[in-house]
């Protein structure tokens, strides 16, 4: 039975009769490389904590312009808009608290990561940002 249900969604699922796998599994991932345009001025560096801060492990890194997150492992950019930053209908929207000076141009904070689905939260973390030059 639960292998004919599985049959009969699998096809439902596919448009126009196309066999392509429809994944509904959303999961954020850690990354470790992060691209040269994020390396100066202005940016922001996000970890899910302490020990991924020490180990390079980043959930997001934001720039003026757009954001990079790992969606399933996967990288993608997101645009900066008005409320956050935005792809299709999915935003990221990231709550700063206060800056702790550690240096002339270093600081770390305590974030708030949401990420929604139109107007529904799916995804939402506590933080530890560091940003400055």
């Amino acid at each position: 039975m639960n292998l004919f249900l599985s049959i009969v969604l699998f096809v439902l699922a596919t448009p126009q009769g196309h066999q392509t796998l429809v994944s509904k599994k959303f999961n954020l991932t850690t990354f470790t490389n992060v691209p040269n345009k994020y390396s100066d001025c202005g940016n922001g560096f996000y970890f899910l904590s302490e020990k991924d801060a020490k180990d390079g492990k980043y959930i997001i890194v934001t720039d003026y312009d757009d954001a990079l997150i790992y969606i399933n492992n996967k990288p993608i950019t997101v645009k900066v808009e008005e409320k956050g930053y935005l792809l299709n209908k999915y935003s990221v929207i990231i709550i700063d608290g206060r800056h702790k000076n550690i240096g002339d141009e270093l600081y770390l904070m305590r974030s708030v990561i949401i990420l929604q689905y139109g107007n529904k939260i799916i995804w939402k973390r506590k933080l530890i940002g560091r940003g400055g030059c």
